[in-house]
């Protein structure tokens, strides 16, 4: 477009920029216009009411509006006018956004300037009010995304005669290198004739035709090509032209393979997982029956055995027990190949056998090789068993011991038998539970366990170090909330602080003064739900005794039975550095249990009733004279006088009808 197109045309110009408001002005003004300048959308929308210019010019980022904003609100003033966004922002975003309201785009960058005088040329002589100029077409098709070429249908093998710059992107051929051949130059040895047959027939029946083909690019690459070809006729109905559309679709082709691919992969696990099912739909519905059926632990861990053993896949199957005084894991049944010596076998817990790492990490182990799988066994057979799976047989926090299957083909346990092996240890281990807890009501067995922990990170380690006392429990009260009530005792006076020495640990919830003279006292001390010496209350332990210093926490508890034990001792290692176990002794004795008597009171009891009691017979105040008063035991739990003396009564009256009505 000639230069002197933009004489006396009247542009509003509109940019917060003074420097470049002053270039673009000197180049629309050496190009003839008269060029009116804003730095704001609402002074350059004043303009346009004032001078109805022809034509706009604004940059996208505005103080007050952007470039859209104004381009819309110039429309409802001035219908028809020509608005051209100039801008840096976004071309791909952008432009189509200025399109749909109705305007044009210009990027500034690089020689952007010309582009704009060239455009607004263009604008103003394309008469916009009734179409777009055939530039504004050719630089449609030159800046569309997709391959766009045009074949001449008028000569012989409807050579090309324009090709845009996406297909020479996709294609890597430039445009002098294609322009008079016909578009077939990009098909290979795997285009599949179909898809080529289908396009001829297109292009001789004067259709609209799309097909998917491989083609190649200039360098040989394959790809997958969309190819949307359409006829153009001349006014007579002729057909003279086809323009055609080509699309890299290679990543969907791969995306469908690859889908196709994952389906048929699913397919083939469902059905091995249907295959795997239906074989130990018999085993898992046998030892459901045996751990509903059987009376004793030693019942459960034998028919689990002889069941798993009898599975066409298993060679033997052994169950040991967890052992903790001897840190290994014994024998407690086993069935199969009658050459395998398992009768007494032990096998230590720190091992890297997989019996031993499986009670150790509480997590199935899978192995190889005949030293990992069975070592110091004697199989005594001609084709001992090549691999293991060991299943922890653990219910909550508590393991019993470990099932292990065996098998003479290395590759005979996967990540499905593994899977119906835990749920068949994790089912017995609750089984296990069960007889055991059942068992101890009907006795009154325990397991005495004593321990040290060297580790000033103990919460009852750091309140002594502050206190700098040593302190020994007189009672402990684990309430229903789940926190743990302590009362300690010491020679002479605590600190008068000692209450504020707790809210230095997050651990300790509360810690109250019952009793301070020169002679002894007594305090309350409340650890938090989640503290370790909290939490063994799950595995029905009991702390019996207790003795804190700055350097050493020495610890007594009482459980029931040897797998609970085995679980605290494992709660404080995970927690604290120093846990060295001094005394595992177990007891029993038969007839009424007077755990059981215990535990029946205090599940009687409110927290607030059980405290009270606590509090009134380790302070001292039966004895006489009182040894404190009832406002002081009051103050310490922080409630009325009458309150504590309420909850006092009840507590005694609770303790006094069990003791009478059901005396161990």
């Amino acid at each position: 477009m000639a230069m002197q197109a933009m004489d006396g045309v009247d542009v509003v110009y509109v940019d917060p920029d003074g420097d470049a408001t002053t270039r673009v002005e000197d180049l629309l003004g050496a190009a003839g216009a008269d060029v009116r300048t804003a730095s704001t959308g609402g002074s350059g929308l004043e303009a346009v009411r004032d001078r109805r210019p022809d034509c706009v010019v604004t940059e996208f980022r505005l103080p007050d509006w952007n470039g859209l904003d104004l381009l819309r609100r110039t429309r409802e003033v001035h219908g028809q006018i020509p608005v051209v966004v100039f801008s840096d922002a976004d071309e791909s975003a952008l432009g189509g956004a200025v399109l749909d309201a109705g305007g044009a785009f210009v990027p500034k960058h690089g020689d952007g300037a010309a582009r704009l005088r060239r455009r607004l040329a263009n604008l103003l002589d394309g008469k916009p009010s009734v179409g777009i100029s055939e530039a504004l077409k050719e630089r449609a098709m030159d800046e569309a995304p997709v391959g766009i070429t045009v074949a001449d249908a008028t000569q012989p093998d409807e050579p090309l005669v324009y090709v845009n710059d996406a297909f020479e992107r996709l294609t890597g051929y430039p445009a002098e290198e294609v322009l008079g051949r016909n578009c077939r130059f990009l098909q290979g040895p795997d285009t599949a004739p179909d898809a080529v047959r289908e396009l001829r027939a297109g292009i001789e029946s004067a259709e609209a035709v799309s097909v998917e083909l491989r083609n190649y690019r200039r360098d040989g690459e394959p790809f997958w090509n969309r190819v949307d070809l359409a006829p153009i006729s001349d006014a007579h109905g002729t057909v003279t032209h086809y323009v055609g559309f080509q699309t890299d679709v290679t990543r969907r082709r791969r995306a469908a393979a690859a889908a196709r691919q994952w389906a048929e992969e699913c397919r083939a696990k469902r059905r091995t997982v249907e295959r795997v099912l239906d074989e130990v739909q018999g085993l898992v519905e046998d030892v459901t029956k045996v751990l509903v059926d059987a009376s004793s632990r030693r019942e459960v861990e034998y028919r689990v055995c002889n069941r798993v053993a009898a599975t066409d896949a298993y060679t033997a199957a052994w169950i040991g027990e967890a052992d903790l005084g001897r840190e290994e894991v014994t024998t407690s049944a086993w069935a199969g190949d009658a050459g395998a010596d398992l009768a007494d076998r032990s096998v230590p817990i720190s091992s890297d056998t997989p019996t031993g790492a499986a009670v150790a990490d509480s997590e199935v182990r899978t192995a190889t090789g005949d030293e990992t799988v069975s070592p110091n066994v004697d199989w005594a057979t001609e084709e001992p068993p090549v691999s293991v799976v060991a299943v922890p047989l653990t219910y909550g926090e508590t393991t019993y011991g470990v099932l292990a299957a065996y098998a003479t083909d290395t590759d005979a346990f996967d990540s499905n038998d593994a899977t119906v092996l835990g749920s068949i240890g994790r089912a017995t281990a609750s089984a296990i539970d069960a007889l055991e807890n059942k068992r101890m009501v009907a006795t009154d067995g325990a397991v005495d366990v004593e321990l040290s922990v060297t580790d000033s990170r103990m919460p009852l380690a750091e309140l002594a170090g502050a206190a700098d006392r040593r302190f020994t429990a007189e009672g402990a009260n684990r309430r229903k909330d789940g926190t743990l009530l302590l009362f300690l005792a010491t020679d002479g006076r605590v600190p008068a602080n000692l209450p504020s020495l707790a809210d230095a640990s997050s651990a300790i919830e509360r810690v109250s003064v019952v009793r301070n003279e020169p002679t002894g006292s007594l305090s309350e001390v409340v650890l938090s739900a989640d503290t370790v010496l909290s939490r063994v209350g799950d595995r029905g332990a009991r702390v019996t005794d207790l003795e804190a210093t700055r350097d050493r926490v020495e610890l007594s508890f009482e459980v029931p039975g040897e797998p609970a034990a085995r679980s605290v001792v494992t709660a404080l290692e995970a927690r604290y550095d120093g846990v060295g176990l001094t005394k595992l002794h177990h007891r029993e004795r038969s007839g009424d249990s007077r755990h059981g008597f215990v535990r029946d009171v205090r599940q009687s009891l409110t927290d607030r009733q059980l405290s009270a009691l606590q509090t009134a017979y380790f302070g001292g105040f039966f004895e006489w004279p009182h040894a404190v008063s009832g406002d002081e035991l009051a103050a310490s739990m922080d409630v009325t006088r009458s309150t504590f003396h309420q909850h006092l009564r009840a507590g005694q009256r609770k303790l006094l009808a069990s003791f009478f009505e059901k005396s161990p």
